[in-house]
């Protein structure tokens, strides 16, 4: 009776941005229950979200495993996940872009002059 209640809870918790906690229950229902797929699809999404891709990719692999029909499902989550990292691989670049370039002009210091 728990699991259902403590996978409704995960659920909720996802929701709310709370995926540590998601992570740490859905991981501890899945070392009672290693063939749990909804545990594994919740913690696999909550790694999504804190940007664990090697392990959010493992956790989907183990629902298709369990459950083949939901490949489609894994898809778009994974297909999600590869928009965000890219997303994030771009705006990193922009950032740090000409951060090492020797032939760029340094910033101008700005001092106060004493009056």
């Amino acid at each position: 009776m728990i699991t259902p209640l403590l996978l409704n809870y995960c659920q909720c918790q996802l929701l709310q941005g709370q995926y540590y906690e998601v992570i740490e229950h859905c991981s501890s229902l899945v070392f009672k229950y290693e063939d749990n797929l909804k545990a594994y699809y919740k913690r696999g999404k909550a790694h999504a979200a804190v940007w664990n891709e090697k392990e959010a990719r493992a956790d989907f692999a183990k629902v298709v495993e369990l459950d083949p029909s939901l490949e489609a499902s894994v898809n778009k989550e994974l297909k999600a996940l590869e928009e965000r990292l890219r997303s994030k691989k771009q705006e990193e670049k922009g950032r740090y872009k000409g951060l090492f370039d020797i032939n760029a002009r340094p910033a101008a210091a700005t001092t106060v002059s004493p009056v």
